[in-house]
């Protein structure tokens, strides 16, 4: 993949800082200092988060962040050993501290006590160096994107340091006196020691020695304030879960409290700092650039319930311009031939948003967040009075569907729970009690074991091999009937382009469209894109952060994205494999494969990536394809994780929609494989087929166009045969072969069918009618024997259009059926398609062809 740094100066920075702007809300100092009678519990409602996990927190010795000593770094004799250290701090924790790292200690004092006297100046001195609307810099908080948001427990001012060219004045405080001066020293001294930690860096990844020389390196500073909590600390944060956008940060502990916390294995470490150390972290840049091999960790900031915490965070991104990536074989290559032959396997990664070049993970983050900032989601959320019924006590519903034990016992698999039904039921729906009320311990029954199911038939790596859990079936049964009831409000939150595993939405109405679209615009020549993209283990790959983030977008309730995080995480899974198990584990992320309800979850996040290209549309960000047969025009189509992609022919919009992927990639922690991606392109824009190809980093796909007979050895020619004999089955001399156009034919009926499905039914047709249409139909049979064929299709079908028992309807064939039997024996399109509509109207309410 390639990136472009994002720090560029002057306008880009400013353009930049507009990309994460945040809403005015209160300050947070003030509300902490507040008496008791002001600081009540709604006060603080909105920085209350349900959503803590914090009891997976590893015990304090488990912090211990590996150390660098910079001295060793710059001795020849010690450099290899210092370098494998800091080699596997980046590979395996994303953090460690640095120790003799050279910034003057009475810089770092100067830093420190300035801090302490900016946050301890009255409110509205502070206030003079608010943020302004539309930047990022400033004093307030950051990445506030609606008045609904969970709030963090914190203050924070930021600036842009470098380049100088990057720096606005107005925000660089006049108080404390010493203040700026503080700053200009500090900065200056963590640009030297951000240039020596990447140069080692640098070489520990065989980058090239440029990587961090062009003077134009882009720092931004932010001082936190994180006051004290004296009523609920353990349901607040001084800072959400997050990673860095940056290529590396220094953090400089303020005041030495204890609060933040990384995530490791699965479980929240907190880090002890070490004295006379400066903390760094890798960044998203630089997990990217690194091709993964090093990791920008997940971290966040507790609360403390007594002391104040102070801390600097200083982010750099290096090289105001330039491209660096991943080349085919894994290795980072930073010259431009290079990086143009590398393209077309990797995906790319500079991208532009109107005229600002956007590589890093924070711009991405930052734009698409602007785009989610003014999101609708009024037309796929969750409704007052649907919440209140997936919120209802389990027992109502569940006893309802227990004492109709064929209900319950279709959803039941294991042979023992239905032969002793009668028996479990009670004990049963008394745990459902127990989980509605907060009561079960929920972890005793998550639990499962993984089986490896070939994809193929010689198998050699794991890769090719499908992981389905096996879960535990009371636990299953939960997850069943939370499935049911989500199916009932799924139809009202996922959009009409996702068509698996959705009640009341037929699994072929993707298929039809994409097959009018593309013969729509091969047609009539029109101007279009398609991209059919591929995810990497899609389900394996979910983050559950994203995931409640989607549910609160979508109107889900505090309960309820509860109950779906108790599902999803805290259960153990084991490896069983020729019937060995090994040890239980615990996993981060993902959707098990085997559990009931991770098709409509997954279901439902998947539609967030309709939800970006649906407003990126609304902004003029793309275009879509075939507006004059579909209002606004087509945009997405999606199966589970198979996706299908349109858009009009324009280089720069396509850029748009490479940069929606990114950010989608980086939301939910799905990866597309470009590389597996194919590309179909209609019009002008087949004439920069190559320039699509390279910004998707995919290939060009072909239609499936193959001949049956092509001659023989020595000379390749077609051979012409009927194709209603083709079409014929095999015992009646054919190939089997299903015709297409019948096909498409009866799909688009059953498509007229669905709409019309809740219109008033027209007045059935007379049986003369209907005997004058047979008729008609009969005539146009040109053999006896197609005639016979056909009394005896109307005679087989007659207890249709006459019912005189229950099971009449069923005797019916399909559309297709009659259709295909059309094809084969000739009935011309008027004749039978009149009768058709006749017999269709003549069929009993409810009963559908």
């Amino acid at each position: 993949m390639e990136v472009e740094a994002p720090c560029s100066g002057g306008a880009g920075e400013s353009r930049w800082s507009q990309l994460g702007s945040s809403l005015a809300v209160r300050n947070v100092q003030a509300l902490a200092a507040s008496g008791p009678d002001e600081l009540s519990a709604d006060a603080i409602q909105r920085y209350i988060q349900p959503d803590i996990d914090a009891h997976a927190v590893l015990a304090e010795h488990s912090g211990q962040v590996p150390v660098i000593d910079l001295r060793k770094l710059l001795d020849a004799e010690t450099l290899e050993a210092e370098a494998a250290k800091l080699k596997f701090a980046c590979e395996e924790w994303g953090f460690f501290q640095v120790v003799n790292h050279g910034v003057p200690d009475e810089v770092i004092a100067n830093i420190k006590n300035n801090i302490h006297r900016f946050f301890e100046l009255p409110l509205d001195v502070k206030n003079a160096y608010a943020q302004r609307p539309g930047d990022i810099q400033g004093y307030g908080q950051a990445f506030i994107l609606s008045h609904d948001q969970k709030l963090d427990w914190a203050d924070m001012f930021g600036i842009f340091t470098q380049p100088s060219q990057a720096r606005d004045m107005s925000y660089w405080p006049s108080q404390p006196g010493t203040f700026r001066n503080s700053i200009e020293e500090y900065s200056s001294q963590l640009m030297k020691l951000s240039h020596s930690i990447v140069t080692f860096i640098a070489k520990t990844l065989d980058f090239g020695p440029e990587l961090m020389a062009d003077k134009n390196v882009g720092q931004f500073l932010r001082m936190n304030y994180y006051p004290p909590c004296t009523s609920t600390p353990e349901k607040v944060l001084g800072f959400s879960p997050h990673s860095d956008g940056s290529f590396i940060t220094i953090l400089l502990e303020v005041n030495s409290v204890q609060g933040l916390q990384i995530r490791r294995h699965g479980a929240w470490v907190p880090v002890k700092p070490h004295r006379d150390a400066l903390l760094v972290n890798v960044g998203d840049f630089l997990e990217i650039m690194s091709n993964g091999r090093y990791k920008s960790i997940e971290h966040r900031v507790t609360i403390n319930a007594n002391k104040e915490r102070l801390s600097i965070s200083a982010f750099h991104v290096p090289k105001r311009s330039g491209r660096f990536g991943v080349d085919a074989d894994g290795g980072t290559v930073t010259d431009e031939d290079t990086m143009q032959k590398a393209m077309h396997r990797k995906a790319a990664k500079n991208l532009d948003f109107d005229g600002v070049s956007l590589g890093s993970s924070e711009k991405k983050i930052s734009v698409s967040t602007r785009v989610l900032k003014h999101m609708e989601f009024d037309r796929f959320t969750v409704t007052p009075k649907v919440s209140t019924r997936l919120d209802s006590t389990y027992l109502d519903e569940e006893e309802a569907i227990a004492t109709s034990d064929d209900q319950l016992l279709s959803h039941l698999v294991a042979e023992f729970y239905q032969s002793f039904w009668d028996v479990i039921k009670v004990d049963l729906l008394a745990l459902f009690t127990d989980l509605h009320a907060g009561q079960l311990e929920l972890f005793r029954l998550n639990f499962g074991e993984i089986i490896l199911l070939p994809k193929v038939n010689e198998e050699e790596r794991i890769q090719q091999f499908r992981p389905i859990c096996l879960l535990n079936v009371s636990f299953k049964i939960f997850t069943k009937v939370a499935m049911i009831r989500l199916n009932l409000v799924a139809d009202h939150v996922i959009r009409p382009s996702q068509t698996a595993f959705m009640q009341g939405r037929n699994i072929l109405d993707g298929v039809v469209v994409l097959h009018e679209t593309v013969h729509e615009l091969h047609r009539k020549k029109l101007n279009g894109v398609i991209l059919k993209i591929d995810f990497e283990k899609a389900y394996d790959k979910v983050k559950w952060s994203f995931l409640q983030q989607t549910l609160r977008m979508k109107g889900f309730s505090d309960e309820w994205r509860a109950l779906i995080n108790s599902f999803i995480s805290g259960g153990s899974v084991a490896i069983k494999v020729n019937d060995d198990v090994g040890k239980y584990f615990q996993t981060k992320k993902g959707l098990r494969q085997g559990d009931p309800l991770s098709p409509v979850l997954f279901n439902i996040v998947a539609d967030m990536l309709a939800v970006l290209i649906e407003r990126a549309k609304s902004e003029g960000q793309i275009e879509w394809v075939i507006p004059h047969l579909v209002d606004g025009g087509l945009s997405i189509l999606q199966y589970a994780d198979d996706t299908i992609l349109f858009m009009d022919h324009d280089i720069d919009k396509a850029r748009n929609l490479k940069l929606i992927l990114s950010a989608f990639e980086l939301f939910s922690g799905l990866k597309i494989y470009f590389h597996k991606s194919e590309l179909f392109c209609f019009g002008k824009a087949q004439d920069h087929v190559a320039e699509y190809a390279e910004l998707f980093g995919c290939d060009q796909g072909q239609f499936p166009i193959r001949f049956f007979w092509q001659g023989d050895c020595e000379k390749r020619k077609y051979r012409l045969a009927k194709w209603n004999v083709l079409c014929r089955p095999k015992d009646h001399g054919g190939l089997g072969i299903q015709d297409l156009q019948v096909k498409n034919r009866a799909l688009l009926e059953g498509n007229e069918d669905n709409e019309v499905e809740d219109q008033e039914a027209p007045d059935e047709p007379a049986d003369d009618d209907l005997g004058r249409a047979i008729a008609d139909a009969r005539r146009e049979c040109e053999t006896e024997k197609e005639r016979l064929a056909f009394d005896k299709m109307i005679e087989d079908h007659n207890k249709l259009l006459y019912p005189t028992c229950e099971d009449g309807h069923k005797k019916l064939g399909s559309t297709l059926e009659l259709l295909q039997w059309k094809a084969e024996n000739g009935v011309t399109d008027s004749g039978f398609g009149k009768l058709l509509t006749i017999i269709k109207r003549k069929l009993p309410r409810g009963v559908r062809v």
